[in-house]
This record gives C-alpha cells, sequence and structure tokens, in this order.
C-alpha cells in the first residue's frame, strides 16, 4: 500500500511538471503556414488574402491579453499589415518594371529608361498612401487570450486605377501596354520568390 502511494505521488508530480513545466516560453502569433505547421483560424483568416486575384493585401496578427487590449493590438497589425504592404507593393511593382522592359527590349519597341521606374515607384507610393484595412477579425485562444488581425490592401479595381496612372504618366498610349502591365503585376505572387527580392 505504501509503495502504491509513493508511486501515485510521482505520478502527480511528474504530471504537474508536464503542465506547469512549460509556460516560460512566449508564443507569437503566425501569419503564415508552414509546410510541418498546424494552421490555427487566424492563419486560416489571413491565407484567404494572402494572394488576392488582381489585387494585393497584407495580414498582420498580434496577441493580447484582454478584450480592451485587442483594440491597441488592432491597431498595431493594421500598422504592421501596412508595413508588409509597403514592401510587397515595393517588390511587386519593381518586378513588373523589370518583366515590362525585358518585353519592350525583345520585342524591338522604344526602350523605357529609368525615368518609367521613378513614375512607377510614385504612383505606387501614391496608392499605397491611400491604402485601408479591408478586414479585421479577433479570435480567441484556448487559453483565453485573443487574436486581432488585420488586412491592408489594394482591391483589384485600385490596382487597375494605379496601373492606368502609371501608364499614363510614363505616356504609354497604347492600350495593349496597360493590359501588359496589369498582367505583369498580378503575375508576381510567389511569397517564396518575394522573400528572395528582399533578403
Amino acid at each position: 500500500m505504501k509503495k502504491k502511494l509513493i508511486l501515485g505521488m510521482a505520478g502527480l508530480m511528474a504530471m504537474s511538471f508536464g503542465v506547469f513545466g512549460c509556460g516560460g516560453k512566449k508564443e507569437e502569433p503566425k501569419t503564415t503556414v508552414g509546410a510541418m505547421e498546424v494552421s490555427t483560424p487566424w492563419d486560416d483568416f489571413c491565407n484567404e488574402y494572402q494572394n488576392m486575384e488582381g489585387g494585393i493585401a497584407a495580414c498582420k496578427c498580434n496577441f493580447a491579453t484582454s478584450i480592451e487590449e485587442s483594440q491597441y493590438a488592432r491597431e498595431e497589425a493594421v500598422a504592421d499589415a501596412r508595413s508588409e504592404l509597403a514592401r510587397i507593393l515595393g517588390v511587386r511593382v519593381k518586378n513588373m518594371v523589370k518583366r515590362y522592359k525585358n518585353r519592350t527590349v525583345a520585342g524591338n519597341k522604344r526602350y523605357i529608361g529609368s525615368t518609367f521606374e521613378d513614375v512607377a515607384k510614385q504612383v505606387a507610393d501614391k496608392y499605397l498612401e491611400g491604402s485601408r484595412p479591408l478586414k479585421y477579425k479577433t479570435f480567441r485562444t484556448p487559453d483565453g487570450r485573443y487574436v486581432a488581425c488585420a488586412v491592408v490592401g489594394l482591391q483589384p479595381q485600385m490596382v487597375k486605377e494605379m496601373i492606368h496612372e502609371i501608364t499614363q504618366k510614363a505616356n504609354l498610349n497604347n492600350p495593349r501596354d496597360e493590359e501588359i502591365l496589369y498582367e505583369e503585376f498580378k503575375a508576381y505572387k510567389n511569397q517564396q520568390e518575394l522573400e528572395k527580392e528582399t533578403s
């Protein structure tokens, strides 16, 4: 009987260590899903906007310990998402210009120089400043905390307007040029390629 009691107490201590011994590491919310990671509801929410067809968006999430704090977490998520959108938009526009210039050379058209790049960047920056949060969502974690997420981006119509303004200011008068630029902008979706460009 005494032996069973000692074994039972040892088992209880082991269980207690298992429950309370892992709380030291601070958890951070993920916003993307890796190959070997388990998806969370906020991952799924953000991934809906990862490759918006014809548009561009960025999603970020932050933890909060209370519903009141989640309001601040949401504001931080908006700021983080806007910074990420600036990074992605900059890479997309740079790639769009590069691919378009390659086409013009290959097709023996007039060469578009650095002025075109400057125009594209200036117009993209203008639209970035006008970007607005597209959606918010707050989740509850199993341990009672909150995860506030925000999506900031440009809808497809806004992207089309941006491309149209680029073509107008760069004096590209052929409607086909505008169509090609839009297609080049949409074509650049692979997140790994984006990471390579900005690393």
